[in-house]
């Protein structure tokens, strides 16, 4: 069997074993006790594609329930909420399928990797930057500690100034040199153009120097005592 036959066959037998994984951890960012939630159950992750949908359709035409919906199954959900269950980020994680299918290997432009071994990040939504970089470390954590070191991709929309800052700035990810990717029907509102988003990578060692620092800069710990990748740096 190939590498690349491996790590997928790997991916597959992870969505198999956490087919009904659903685990909540606690975390304190800056004195407030937030509840991290992993989750297979798309159920959760419903509202977030509710909220998404209502800011994007602000802006873009050609949003889809239907077609988000279709990469649920393959997905890992987390979470971070407030000790009253009040919903502070959120982000999908897809893993790619067989076919190598995520969100990004079905642009109508731009994309000629392959993503049979990928993941993606896909639907994030935040109240808070701090809430994101938060989430953003348990996260970390908790591929490294399932997954093993691997790279995760996501998109971002290309002209946006904020975004790049957020993505490739506070984030940390790897801009990646490639064509810019567009999917047919989803166009801006007032032009009527084609958005066009820009691939980015979200490295395994960058992504745990970036947590490592952020925690002991905001005060982030994990409370649950499982065991953690992550330490905070010593000032």
């Amino acid at each position: 069997m190939s590498e690349a036959h491996e790590m997928n066959a790997d991916l597959e037998h992870l969505l198999n074993r956490l087919q009904t994984w659903d685990e909540t951890r606690f975390l304190s960012l800056g004195g407030e006790i937030l509840q991290f939630n992993v989750s297979r159950d798309s159920d959760k992750y419903e509202p977030v594609r509710q909220r998404i949908r209502q800011q994007l359709q602000q802006r873009f035409d050609g949003w889809s329930d239907e077609h988000d919906r279709q990469f649920d199954s393959d997905s890992i959900f987390f979470l971070l909420s407030n000790s009253k269950g009040e919903l502070y980020a959120a982000i999908r994680m897809v893993v790619a399928s067989a076919s190598g299918v995520v969100p990004v290997s079905q642009s109508d432009r731009g994309c000629d990797i392959d993503f049979s071994n990928a993941l993606e990040y896909s639907g994030m939504w935040y109240s808070a930057l701090s809430h994101c970089l938060a989430l953003s470390c348990m996260i970390t954590d908790w591929v490294d500690t399932h997954l093993g070191q691997r790279d995760v991709y996501a998109i971002f929309e290309a002209s946006s100034g904020p975004m790049r800052r957020i993505y490739l700035r506070s984030l940390a990810m790897e801009e990646v040199t490639h064509p810019l990717i567009a999917y047919d029907g989803f166009s801006y509102k007032e032009t009527g153009q084609p958005v066009e988003w820009q691939l980015a990578a979200d490295r395994a060692q960058t992504r745990r120097q970036r947590c490592q620092k952020y925690m002991n800069i905001a005060g982030v710990r994990i409370l649950d005592g499982a065991s953690s990748s992550l330490t905070p740096v010593a000032a």
